[in-house]
């Protein structure tokens, strides 16, 4: 069961890579990368806009299930954005629970 659970993960973490792969050879052959850039750079501005906002002003009555969207839509555009730029995390859980399983023996 353990080994099919890590087949499973290491697959997923395949598709993940290949998708990020894919959007930057996209980037590469259409000389696309000032778009891709800008588009990086307003959702990042409008994840911390809008964090910047709560923190100053209150959220008006009613709008609170509004604003948890906006921000929870933005926060998961950002962590794209960011992942498409620097990487992301999972290589690093992998690479610690792989450590983890080798100095358990």
């Amino acid at each position: 069961m353990a080994r099919m659970q890590a087949d499973l993960e290491t697959g997923l973490a395949k598709i993940d890579a290949d998708d990020r792969a894919s959007a930057r050879n996209r980037e590469i052959q259409t000389g696309d990368s000032r778009n891709v850039f800008l588009l990086a750079c307003a959702i990042t501005g409008g994840f911390f806009g809008v964090l910047g906002y709560m923190m100053v002003y209150p959220v008006p009555a009613g709008a609170e299930r509004v604003i948890d969207v906006l921000l929870g839509s933005l926060g998961m555009a950002w962590m794209g954005a960011i992942s498409y730029y620097f990487g992301s995390s999972s290589g690093s859980v992998n690479k610690q629970q792989t450590i983890d399983r080798m100095t358990r023996k």
